[in-house]
């Protein structure tokens, strides 16, 4: 998947899904306060609706007013306090998982610069990428049906919303570097998943020197 970061108006961005997080008690981050007061309070008659209390719990919108996204995702934080980066890598797996089923090809996390995640840009950067990455992973070498059960609508690009262009480049770094750490997870995964007849320490030397190419 590929990454980058957006800073534009939250209303004229246009992707296919816009994710915007709601703490416990209803609490939206900065960007859910900017779109429930562009959409004149939808968000908030929504929440009156549904329970997102839970880190991870999501409810999708369709067509959302006000807005250039052909979705509206909401997505569960949990208390604010106890927002931090490893809640954070929980919340955007829930996320890749339930959009990799669903129409979506590429989206926006909103709440990267929220200032109760206390880490630096680059490693939330970094986190998200390397969260999104092992939330889509899937291992087909061995499997004789992989084409059919892979995703219909693949998501193939993920943007982390900014309310500045301060510290841009650190995000940008860190989303590179985390997509980098990502592949040799996979790599290493794919290793361990293949049976001992494939895997053999001769395959296993095979693909360390590719890899000492690229």
């Amino acid at each position: 998947m590929q990454y980058d970061v957006k800073f534009s108006q939250l209303d004229s961005l246009r992707t296919d899904c816009l994710v915007v997080g709601v703490y416990s008690g209803k609490k939206l981050t900065e960007a859910g306060k900017q779109i429930d007061e562009t959409s004149g309070g939808y968000i908030a008659k929504i929440l009156k609706k549904v329970d997102l209390d839970s880190c991870g719990e999501l409810q999708l919108l369709l067509d959302p007013p006000a807005i250039k996204a052909e979705r509206l995702l909401l997505v569960g934080l949990g208390p604010q306090k106890e927002f931090t980066i490893g809640q954070l890598r929980k919340v955007v797996s829930s996320v890749i998982k339930k959009l990799q089923s669903d129409r979506s090809n590429n989206l926006a996390i909103t709440f990267a610069a929220e200032s109760s995640l206390k880490s630096s840009a680059f490693d939330v950067a970094q986190q998200t990428a390397v969260s999104a990455e092992d939330a889509l992973y899937r291992f087909d070498a061995c499997k004789s049906d992989a084409g059919k059960k892979a995703p219909k609508h693949p998501l193939k690009k993920l943007h982390l919303w900014l309310p500045s262009r301060k510290n841009g480049n650190q995000y940008k770094d860190g989303l590179q570097h985390g997509a980098s750490i990502a592949i040799g997870m996979a790599t290493a995964r794919d290793l361990a998943n293949l049976p001992g007849n494939i895997c053999t320490p001769t395959y296993l030397a095979k693909q360390a020197v590719e890899l000492g190419k690229q």
